[in-house]
Order: C-alpha cells, then structure tokens, then sequence
C-alpha cells in the first residue's frame, strides 16, 4: 500500500477498522502534462491638468496683461509647491511599492527554493502560532532528517519544552525509531522564538528491516508548557510524509531561516546586525500577513502528491456564504498512471474523546473526465447538516480526511495510495465559492 498523507494539530491518534466506503470511478485514461500559468498585473495611474482661458477687452489690455502675468506667477508656484509634494509623495510610494515587492519576492523565492512547502505545516492553535519544516539532508559530510519547528508567535509561559518522536510505517503498523534524547527548552516571555532544529542522522536510527527510502514517516510534535493559568497543557502536532516526499536539501540554513536568541547559545554580533535582523523579522511578519490573507487555502489547506505516477494535490476548504454552509474536499489529479480502473473514496472522522469518530462517507460514484489535456473530477460537497457529529464541537475539532485510490495496472494486481490530511477545523481556510479551488472548468 502506497500512502501519503498530510499534518496537523491532534492529540492523541487512533486509527478506526471501519474506514471506507462508496466509490467514484476514474477513468482510465493517460494523462498529459499540464501547465500552470500566473501573471504580474500592474496598475497605472495617470493624473491630467487642466487649465482655464479668459479674453479680455483691448482697451485694458496693458493692465490686464500684467495682472495676468502676476497671476502666472503666483499659479506658477503654487503649482510647483503642489507638485514638488505630489512628485515626492508618489517616489516615497514607488520606493514602498517597490520595497515591498522585492522582498515579498525575495522571501518567495527562499520559501519555494527547494520545494520547501511540500514538507511543512503552519499551525495556529491557542494563541500558538508555529511553522513545522523537515527536510533530508543530503551532503559530502552528512546524511540526516532535519526537523525545525519556528515558533512565530506564542504566549507568556512558566516554562515550556518540546519533544519530537519519529515513527515509520511497517507492516501496517508504526514502529517508533527516533525519540528526542532530551527536552528542548523553550523560553518564558511571549512572542517570537527560535528553536534550534533537530538533526537525525541516519546512522544514529534504529531502523532494523524498515526501508526507509519506500517507508512513510511519521512526526509527533509535543509542546508542553504551564501557561499563567493553567499547568502541564499540552499541544501535540502530527504529521506524516512518504520519505521520498521530504523536500531535500544541502544544508540546514536552507530550512531554517529566521535569527533569534536559543535555548543552547547566547546571542552575538554587532547593533546593527540586531537592527537589520528586526528590520527583516518585521519585513516577513508583514509578508506573512499578506500571504495568510490572500492565499491562505493554497498554503494552509491543501496537499500535493506525486507517487508511483500519480500526480496532484488535495485540497479541503469551509464553504460559507448566504446560501450554504459546507466542507469541500476537491482532488485535483494532474496525472496518472495508465489503469483498468480506479476507484476513488472519501471518509472524514471527527475527533471525539481522543479517538477518531466518522462522520461522514463518499455517498454516490461520480467519474474523472479528461478534455483535453487536463482531468477533472467534480468537488465533493459536503452540507454541515449532512455531518453526523454527535456531540462534537466542530469548530474546535480536529478533522481527519482520508483519500483512498484503488486502482488496477494492467496485468498487475490491485494497487492502493492512501491520502490521509488532517487539520483542526479552524485551520482550515474559509472560501464563499468553490471557484476559489482553482477548479478546472469547460
């Protein structure tokens, strides 16, 4: 079974038998290669002036023409004082305009260099506010799983520590092979920390027959803290990847890249350094922002895969506008194998007295199209009222959304890719159409 899947913030897991159901067919078509375009637009803005025209009588002409002459003069000034503060207030917008156009590119492309959001997770979970990242580590010197957890932004605490546990999937079971030796500190006062990353190597790891490079992974990320009111809270982030999905990189700066004091060493350099650290902490603070309000569904809720020939990405999002209220899972398939069938299923469970509690099935068999060059497969759209939730508060839950392919290569036996997301449901971006799903349309 071939199974990638997705992370979020949970507590504890546990995985029901009971878990698929109806089917909705694929169609068994070779797929091509599609292309992704986007486009810079650019506002121009352009202000005219006008002006007026008076005749006046020949007999006053002399006189006229000095008075007009004076008044020249005076519009003359008035307007270059007018357009000296124009001309300096529209370069102090260009120069911001510009400003933050170059960073907001810069940090794009240091956070897209190296696939670095194929493997990560943001999380904002009471008053916590953390960006999980692993990478594999790949050089002359070492080989080694990276996994940094960024604290953005977290609450004034007592005391605080985080543990990570690494777990791989064999014989259908999760066999733990790494476990922090120690718990990493972090400090008291609130706000921004820098957490130094956790470097396995591989010759460290207790992997027995376990293949790693064909295993999926699993990371639980444990925070425990005593907040000014409450003792031994506890927050606990799970996220799984097939290894071969971990973005790769040459060294670890590449994953970490935010300056701050740490636990293990103090902070050195000169004031200026301190001063253009500040200077970019607040740059990113406010690209961040801008990324959060505008593209949070692409970043935040959504998961691209690419095994054994599948090609795409799952995305879920929270319908609400006047008319519906609703969850819609939408599998976006960019390619595929060549197969005699497929089938495609939807579960999601609810989180309930830490276990898993299903809530929801795949109800009809709907059909991918292919026209032209692309797949399409209509969004699953799943009505708030249609939830069997019991007794469960969903908008503090955690939801567990399982995907599963059962398809048939061509003289080979049944194969399986299991798509597991799991997000809290607060995480999960707000849209009001499903058009903001970048849903293919005819």
């Amino acid at each position: 079974m071939l199974t990638v899947t997705s992370l979020s913030v949970v507590a504890v897991m546990s995985v029901p038998t009971d878990v698929f159901s109806l089917t909705r067919e694929i169609a068994n078509l070779q797929p091509d290669k599609t292309l992704e375009k986007s486009g810079l637009e650019t506002n121009l803005l352009t202000n005219k002036l006008g002006g007026e025209e008076s005749n006046f009588f020949l007999a006053k002409k002399d006189k006229d023409d000095d008075d007009k002459n004076n008044r020249r003069r005076g519009d003359d000034d008035d307007d270059d004082d007018d357009d000296d503060d124009d001309d300096d207030d529209d370069d102090d917008d260009k120069k911001n305009r510009r400003r933050d156009y170059d960073n907001d590119h810069k940090y794009h492309n240091q956070d897209h260099r190296g696939e670095y959001h194929r493997s990560s997770k943001y999380y904002r979970v009471k008053d916590w506010n953390c960006f999980f990242k692993v990478g594999r580590l790949v050089n002359s010197k070492t080989k080694a799983l990276v996994v940094h957890l960024d604290i953005l932004e977290k609450p004034v605490t007592k005391y605080a520590n985080v543990v990570y546990t690494v777990y791989a999937r064999q014989n259908n079971r999760w066999v733990q092979f790494y476990s922090t030796t120690g718990a990493r500190l972090i400090e008291n006062k609130g706000g921004k920390f820098f957490l130094a990353p956790e470097v396995i190597e591989f010759s460290k790891l207790r992997l027995d027959n376990i293949n790693l490079s064909k295993s999926d992974l699993r990371f639980v990320t444990q925070i425990r803290y005593d907040s000014n009111t409450k003792r031994d809270e506890r927050l606990v982030f799970e996220d799984v990847w097939n290894y071969s999905s971990i973005s790769e990189i040459s060294s670890i700066t590449q994953l970490t890249t935010v300056s701050a004091t740490t636990t293990t060493s103090t902070q050195t350099g000169s004031y200026n350094n301190n001063y253009n650290r500040r200077d970019n902490d607040d740059d990113r603070r406010r690209i961040e922002a801008r990324r959060e309000d505008k593209k949070e569904e692409k970043r935040y809720s959504s998961k691209a895969f690419r095994v054994q020939g599948w090609n795409g990405s799952f995305k879920v999002n929270r319908l609400v506008n006047s008319n519906q209220r609703a969850l819609v899972l939408y599998l976006d398939i960019l390619d595929k194998p060549a197969t005699k069938y497929a089938n495609v299923l939807h579960t999601v469970y609810a989180r309930q007295n830490n276990s898993w509690v299903k809530c929801y099935s795949t109800t009809e068999t709907k059909r991918i199209q292919k026209k032209g060059k692309k797949y399409f497969l209509n969004p699953e759209v799943i009505q708030f009222s249609r939830l069997r939730l019991g007794n469960v508060d969903l908008s503090r839950s955690d939801l567990r959304v399982v995907t599963e392919i059962l398809y048939d290569l061509k003289g080979n036996r049944e194969e399986r890719l299991v798509l597991e997301d799991v997000w809290n449901y607060s995480s999960i971006t707000e849209i009001n159409s499903i058009s903001q799903l970048d849903v293919v349309s005819y």
